[in-house]
């Protein structure tokens, strides 16, 4: 009674305040319980389109997080979320995702397979052409999982990557859904995908394509897959051969030891280079001086060592030899010794039969086993190794394959790009 009216109106605006602050902070309440709900509940079918974002560009906070959490599935955040998805759903319950397809094949998701084969069932995918949306930087697949494991169950996979175009991913899924003869539709037991290493979901492959893998040993096994150096700086201590005093240039030079006795500045650089098959891409020199001294004490202004001079015991061995990045697809080339190899350059070492390898490295059929558990542009050592070492034994192939080394010597030397040019072919 005591209060006067502009008192009586303050305390009218307080309540109708506090009222409102209330209400605010109760449909937030309710909304953090909705959330929760959607977060903790077990729903009979899970579909959802995750987010990617692969591991080098997460905040730190992020990525202490999925590393502590997630350290099986941490390459990228479609693959946590995955694995986030699966403990969202019932037993026998059906998870549907979009992502990008590479976790069904290469190495860095190799414990996500194990763990989904081991506790579900892939029930059907389709694995979409490389643009099949519109604006997409990535090839994406869907794929259907059961979180049930069922044996002997024989998924159904649909393989669009030789339709192009984004109108025909719809026409092609449903002409193979209707059409179950069709050579873009296959069927697998999810039990064979164990026959080949690192178990990538390879769902149109033969039974004896999988036997090839299973019985033969691998090119690991027999031989040495390598990457080399980095130098840290290529436009430092790389040189066309035109560009540096002849007489400083050791070619041929068996070893290290060899090569640091010719007191000798430059020497051959594998660098990898474009498409080419069996000879070729010899153009650089590297500076070794002192058996690589400046490159092996090459440090930036806070003592880090830039350079990476690693597997040096290989240097200057006979091998086969590949780009890293194989955007036109692979070529194995021969590589006489006298060479350093480059990070870009793998190689392999193998006392013998080097030419059979090769042959067989260069062929269409090689190249479709390799596409099996790499379907990606980067054939790292890694991949390489796990492929089935195969031979041909007969003296005929032999021959063929040391004809295709001589003929694109004979074209790589008819360039006076060479080093090894001594006149034009027309003259």
């Amino acid at each position: 009674e005591s209060f006067n009216n502009n008192e009586q109106e303050t305390l009218i605006f307080n309540e109708d305040e506090m009222i409102i602050n209330i209400n605010e902070e109760l449909e937030l309440i309710e909304n953090l319980i909705k959330q929760h709900t959607i977060m903790t509940d077990k729903f009979d079918i899970t579909v959802t389109n995750p987010p990617y974002m692969g591991n080098s560009r997460m905040n730190g906070i992020l990525k202490e997080y999925i590393d502590k959490n997630y350290p099986d599935v941490k390459s990228d955040l479609f693959a946590v979320f995955i694995k986030k998805v699966i403990s969202f759903n019932k037993e026998n319950g059906f998870i549907s995702l979009v992502s990008p397809y590479v976790w069904w094949f290469i190495k860095s998701y190799e414990e996500l397979r194990n763990y989904i084969l081991n506790h579900l069932t892939f029930y059907n995918l389709i694995q979409l052409e490389y643009n099949a949306f519109e604006g997409a930087t990535i090839p994406v697949g869907t794929f259907v999982l059961k979180n049930k494991i069922i044996p002997n169950y024989k998924m159904i996979g649909i393989k669009l990557s030789d339709f192009k175009g984004i109108e025909n991913q719809p026409i092609k899924t449903l002409e193979a859904i209707k059409n179950p003869n069709c050579n873009w539709r296959f069927q697998a037991k999810q039990k064979d995908f164990e026959k080949i290493p690192g178990s990538p979901i390879a769902y149109w492959v033969s039974d004896k394509v999988r036997e090839i893998f299973k019985k033969n040993q691998k090119l690991g096994d027999i031989g040495e897959a390598k990457v080399g150096l980095q130098t840290g700086d290529n436009n430092k201590f790389l040189r066309l051969w035109n560009e540096v005093n002849y007489n400083k240039i050791g070619y041929n030079m068996s070893n290290s030891q060899e090569a640091l006795k010719s007191k000798k500045k430059w020497f051959p650089y594998n660098k990898g280079g474009e498409f080419r098959k069996w000879y070729g891409n010899q153009e650089y020199l590297v500076n070794w001086e002192n058996d690589g001294y400046e490159i092996k004490n090459f440090y930036d202004e806070k003592g880090k060592l830039r350079s990476r001079p690693q597997n040096t015991e290989y240097y200057f061995k006979e091998s086969i030899s590949w780009g890293l990045i194989t955007s036109a697809g692979s070529s194995f080339r021969y590589f006489p010794k006298g060479f350093i190899f480059d990070i870009s350059a793998v190689s392999y070492f193998i006392e013998k039969k080097e030419r059979e390898i090769l042959g067989i490295l260069n062929s269409k059929y090689f190249l479709e086993l390799s596409q099996i558990i790499n379907p990606t542009i980067n054939f790292s050592n890694g991949v390489f190794a796990l492929l089935p070492a195969l031979f041909v034994e007969n003296e005929k192939f032999n021959n063929l394959v040391q004809q295709n080394i001589n003929i694109s010597k004979k074209e790589w030397d008819s360039r006076e790009t060479s080093w090894d040019f001594e006149k034009l072919s027309l003259i």
